[in-house]
């Protein structure tokens, strides 16, 4: 698990004019870039930035987007394993809440996230709540051990 060094959470109300390039692309994209760091589109008009370059945040400012600092609200944990949609699938079923899209806020074992497929399906990044991420681990591990998993492994996002 990691906590990232810098997060915020973008969000562009009715009020705002239309989001400037990257942040029109449709709810449930995944950006990631050297630049870009990693952006997931979650909801309609709600962005998770991890390490995003501040040139970017303050396009979206101007157009007048709302930038939250929530550093320390998100732990990341990356799913690897061959059972991870299985596991997975213990809590969620991940094809439904993953369908048509890379990423979605989900409840998964009782806990808020976010999840986002990576590696074309084969692995998935899950941003929980920092408050909820022991809770989470112990479910997750406890899922991945039914069925022939091991430990989630940190994330490297």
């Amino acid at each position: 698990m990691k906590t990232p060094g810098s997060s915020i959470e973008l969000i562009f109300p009715p009020s705002a004019t239309a989001p400037p390039a990257p942040w029109d692309a449709p709810p449930g994209a995944v950006l990631s870039s050297d630049s870009l760091g990693l952006a997931l589109h979650f909801a309609p008009a709600r962005w998770l930035l991890l390490g995003t370059a501040a040139a970017l945040v303050d396009a979206a400012l101007q157009s007048g987007a709302l930038a939250i600092d929530v550093e320390g609200k998100w732990t990341l944990i990356e799913l690897t394993e061959p059972y991870a949609r299985r596991a997975l699938s213990a809590a969620v079923n991940v094809e439904a809440v993953l369908d048509g899209r890379d990423c979605a806020a989900a409840t998964l074992f009782d806990c808020p996230a976010v999840i986002a497929r990576r590696d074309r399906g084969e692995s998935f990044l899950v941003c929980v709540h920092s408050s909820y991420a022991f809770s989470f681990k112990q479910a997750l591990t406890a899922a991945l051990a039914r069925c022939g998993g091991s430990r989630p492994q940190p994330a490297e996002a």
